[in-house]
């Protein structure tokens, strides 16, 4: 078989993606079995079965195999609110079925179960949850505007409302009894109804 120019071009494009996606995994396993601290290049390379030269062609350290994951992650769940181009409707709640962007989210976690866990587990880098929370808050915020006109109300409920969601989506993603997607994104609907409507609100006078 004779392969055209083009043809070991894009052949050499696939292995490298390949390499790097392979090395990505095997990063994330090791950062959730010892913490960013304790992995060192060395046994990087062995988990993964690649050469030190290989990986440093890729990545200068691994401290850059974490941001380009973490990047990753974000544009991901970016990507699911902002490339729709309409707002989030409500009216799944009422009608007892989830939200259709809460589903999406929940199916880019489970494609993504392992980075997800080892990010938000007992080794996981606190700034990634910061950058997470940021996102919700983000991409909720006009939701919460027409709903809440007091600034200082509506500034707490979201963001109480983003770190509900991530620990929801930290059980979800746990060994604990396990959630079915359509169950957390009911639950995410949930957690969205109580802070727009049930949280805040003035005390009625009996």
């Amino acid at each position: 078989m004779i392969l055209r120019g083009g043809d070991q071009m894009n052949r050499r494009e696939f292995n490298k993606q390949e390499t790097i996606k392979h090395i990505k995994s095997s990063f994330i396993l090791c950062y959730d079995a010892y913490g960013l601290d304790k992995i060192n290049i060395n046994q990087l390379c062995e988990q993964c079965k690649v050469a030190k030269s290989t990986f440093y062609q890729y990545f200068p350290d691994k401290y850059s195999v974490l941001e380009e994951i973490e990047e990753e992650l974000i544009d991901g769940l970016v990507k699911i609110f902002f490339t729709k181009g309409k707002r989030i409707d409500l009216s799944f709640l009422s009608k007892n079925e989830p939200v259709p962007e809460a589903l999406d989210v929940i199916h880019f976690l489970a494609q993504n179960r392992n980075a997800f866990k080892a990010l938000l587990g007992s080794n996981g880098d606190p700034s990634f949850i910061t950058k997470w929370h940021k996102y919700i808050v983000r991409s909720y915020d006009e939701l919460f505007q027409n709903k809440k006109q007091d600034t200082k109300q509506r500034k707490v409920a979201a963001s109480l409302f983003a770190s509900s969601l991530i620990e929801l989506y930290r059980f979800y993603l746990s060994d604990k009894p396990r959630l079915s997607d359509r169950e957390c994104a009911l639950m995410a609907g949930d957690l969205l109804k109580c802070f727009l409507y049930d949280f805040g609100r003035e005390e009625v006078s009996l």
